[in-house]
């Protein structure tokens, strides 16, 4: 008998409720090794078994991968997409980093994790990084409309829009207090 059980994949542009995506899904967060922006066939096959064990897992970082992801799971395949405001992207960003700029400067395995824009200032390399992350996400929302779909970080601040996440996912899980998320005020992350 075939395994019908759903393989959720949690992305996000980073700073957008992704950890929180995580507990609520129940799944790893940014699991080791870190997928580079330029698609590594060899580290991606790494993190399938993984994936396959744990039901799925939550990182900015596979949107590149989803084709792959795709054609392994199919049509078991669930990714949520969680979507911040871009202005408090930034800043959040901004707070996060430091001020270092990994779109632009080698700083450390983080770095190729993220697009990479020669002659941006950090807070212009966040947005057309953001701009550029969410226009593929669209991308991949209009060609796979019952396995893609993108949610407003807020709807995890709320029972409802936790149930439709949860819902689309096509899983049974408890919701979770707004104690247990840290991300309802947007100016502290």
């Amino acid at each position: 008998m075939e395994n019908k059980k759903p393989i959720i994949i949690g992305i996000g542009s980073g700073r957008c409720g992704t950890v929180s995506l995580s507990k609520l899904l129940d799944i790893p967060h940014e699991p080791w090794p870190l997928l580079p922006w330029i698609v590594s066939e060899r580290l991606f096959k790494k993190h399938l078994p993984l994936i396959e064990a744990e039901g799925g897992a939550v990182a900015l970082y596979y949107l590149n991968y989803i084709d792959k992801l795709f054609g392994k799971f199919s049509d078991r395949l669930k990714i949520v997409c969680l979507q911040r405001v871009m202005d408090e992207t930034i800043e959040s960003f901004i707070r996060k980093t430091q001020g270092k700029n990994y779109w632009r400067d080698n700083i450390n395995e983080w770095s190729e994790v993220f697009p990479y824009y020669k002659d941006l200032y950090i807070w212009e390399a966040i947005r057309k990084y953001w701009w550029n992350y969410y226009q593929k996400a669209e991308k991949w929302q209009e060609k796979l409309p019952d396995n893609f779909k993108i949610f407003d970080m807020e709807r995890l601040n709320f029972e409802e829009g936790q149930k439709e996440i949860i819902d689309f996912c096509g899983i049974d899980r408890p919701i979770i207090s707004n104690a247990k998320f840290n991300i309802t005020n947007f100016y502290n992350n």
